[in-house]
């Protein structure tokens, strides 16, 4: 009996599948040592909901803003500075 080929069974296709196959078994591998996974979409993956995709939850990551630091002097603007004190 001859295989259908279709469209998505290439290799291009089965490099993905791969890849998220060994995706797939290195989360396992982290949640079985008792790591959390926070995937792309902020949901926390642990050993509770890991098959189960309806008990995620989200959360919103606040990251504390960057502070503005004030431009500091250069040593050339520094010595002008002092000359013109001296003067």
């Amino acid at each position: 009996m001859k295989h259908n080929h279709n469209a998505f069974e290439n290799q291009i296709f089965n490099h993905f599948r791969e890849k998220v196959k060994a995706l797939n078994d290195a989360m396992e591998l982290l949640i079985e040592h008792n790591y959390k996974i926070i995937d792309l979409e902020n949901q926390i993956i642990d050993k509770h909901n890991i098959k189960n995709i309806e008990k995620r939850f989200s959360f919103d990551y606040k990251r504390t803003p960057k502070r503005t630091y004030e431009k500091t002097q250069t040593i050339q603007e520094q010595s002008g500075q002092e000359s013109k004190t001296n003067d």
